[in-house]
């Protein structure tokens, strides 16, 4: 059991599933508990470091070879969860920024060049 959590420690994938869950669940939590002015919560959580954090998903599947529908993963989550279920984003602007997301999602991933190992011309 041991060795299982220290590969796990050594994951970039537990890392990425860390921070996914700190971006798209607790951030948007601790800003509706805050009571942050519309304006903060809005800029700052979902627009800047949800974005950005889209943008890095998109970057990360495709790099490291990641299962393609994990792009959706922040889409769902953000849609289904922290909007529908929670009501932790107002439905005005919640299920735009969902969508937002994808699309930022989608874009580097399609921007992205697949990293190719040398010795066989295949991906990585």
């Amino acid at each position: 059991m041991a060795a299982f959590f220290k590969k796990m420690l050594h994951s970039i994938k537990f890392y990425d599933a860390l921070t996914f869950l700190v971006v798209v669940l607790l951030l948007p939590y601790w800003a509706d508990k805050r009571d942050w002015s519309d304006f903060t919560s809005v800029f700052w959580v979902f627009l800047v470091i949800n974005g950005l954090y889209a943008l890095y998903l998109g970057y990360a599947v495709r790099r490291h070879g990641w299962w393609r529908l994990t792009i959706f993963v922040q889409f769902v989550v953000f849609y289904w969860i922290t909007t529908d279920h929670l009501d932790l984003v107002p439905d005005d602007y919640g299920h735009y920024f969902a969508f937002l997301y994808f699309i930022l999602a989608l874009f580097t991933y399609w921007s992205t060049r697949p990293v190719l190992n040398e010795k066989t011309k295949t991906n990585h």
